[in-house]
């Protein structure tokens, strides 16, 4: 039956796009970098990193180098970078919105129950990417600032970035 085949073919990409994509995997900071570092065209820069943790000649190193030079990302503040760190959430909020321009949010407030857990570097970040649906909670109320970033995740909101 030819519908069986097909049904059997379906499920067996959706199994493949699962296992090779991941949606559920975390994603790390170099990965996040590179990601933008790619969708600009990868340009050339010349900016000294003072990260002690990015090696000269990773896979990563010219785009936490680009990143860095536009002000996207900036560190830990110890000259570290951990470009091996899984991403938060409110890390994804606070490079998509620096990528942005850094635009003001017109609500001053976050309204989600785990609002108090955001990082103050990262509010302004969180309540334009919420206002601009960017990002978005959770059904129980929470926006899950601190909480590790999915690709799924990821890829949806670069999906909600590029449309706006």
């Amino acid at each position: 039956m030819i519908w069986k085949k097909n049904v059997y073919l379906i499920s067996m990409r959706k199994r493949a796009l699962s296992v090779i994509f991941g949606p559920n995997n975390n994603l790390t900071r170099a990965q996040f970098a590179q990601i933008l570092f790619n969708k600009e065209g990868r340009p050339v820069v010349n900016y000294l990193l003072q990260y002690g943790d990015v090696a000269e000649g990773a896979w990563y190193t010219e785009a936490i180098r680009w990143a860095t030079s536009q002000g996207i990302v900036g560190g830990y503040g110890n000259g570290m970078f951990g470009p091996n760190d899984n991403i938060t959430r409110e890390q994804l909020a606070v490079m998509l919105w620096r990528y942005a321009g850094s635009p003001a949010a017109t609500d001053k407030e976050l309204h989600f129950t785990d609002a108090d857990q955001a990082s103050g570097f990262a509010l302004e970040a969180l309540r334009w990417a919420v206002e601009n649906g960017i990002i978005n909670g959770y059904g129980d109320g929470r926006l899950g600032p601190q909480g590790l970033a999915t690709r799924g995740q990821v890829a949806q909101m670069l999906k909600n970035f590029l449309g706006k």
